[in-house]
């Protein structure tokens, strides 16, 4: 997926680096632009998950499960933690960690000074500092991460650097791409 900004056509994760920007209008119009794009696909990839729902049901129920999530415990080999415990996890994310977040949320919005906080000012320093930029590109990811390694295990440093010589990296993110190296 891409959209236009600044007359460049540019992938959404290219895109989800402008949303650090502290120009909030730039982030709004970058984040409409990349839900808009998003949309666009959505009864395409609704249809799709339905139909892959149904699927793992009838896969389950094949293999004589009641339903897929206890097909994938036994697939997984769980053994240590029970359907009833993720449901406890689940209940005590809601009791003690969404608090939390909605108390950062609105530690976030003052320090953002804006009435209302949107999707568009969560990936921004709401100090109002320019994002940090790690690198330039691929190639400049590349040398730093084998720069890195080599400090950490020399021998791992070597293993990148074959990888990039061998041309089995492809950092950049492009148009047609998956993200991801």
């Amino acid at each position: 997926m891409t959209v236009q900004v600044n007359g460049q056509e540019i992938t959404l994760p290219q895109a989800g680096v402008i949303l650090q920007s502290i120009d909030r209008a730039k982030r709004e119009e970058v984040y409409q632009k990349m839900s808009t794009r998003r949309l666009k696909d959505k009864d395409v990839l609704d249809d799709l998950f339905s139909k892959l729902i149904a699927l793992r049901h009838q896969v389950a129920v094949n293999a004589g499960f009641k339903n897929f999530r206890d097909y994938q415990f036994k697939a997984y080999g769980r053994f240590d933690y029970t359907p009833q415990d993720c449901f406890n996890f689940h209940e005590s994310i809601e009791s003690e960690v969404v608090p939390l977040l909605n108390e950062f949320a609105k530690e976030r919005k003052a320090k953002l000074k804006v009435g209302e906080l949107r999707p568009w000012d969560k990936a921004v320093d709401p100090e109002g500092r320019e994002a940090l930029k790690a690198f330039q590109d691929g190639s400049d990811l590349t040398e730093k991460s084998i720069e890195c390694f080599r400090r950490l295990d020399p021998f791992l440093g070597q293993c990148l650097s074959i990888m990039k010589a061998m041309g089995h990296l492809d950092l950049e993110s492009r148009k047609g791409k998956a993200p991801g190296g």
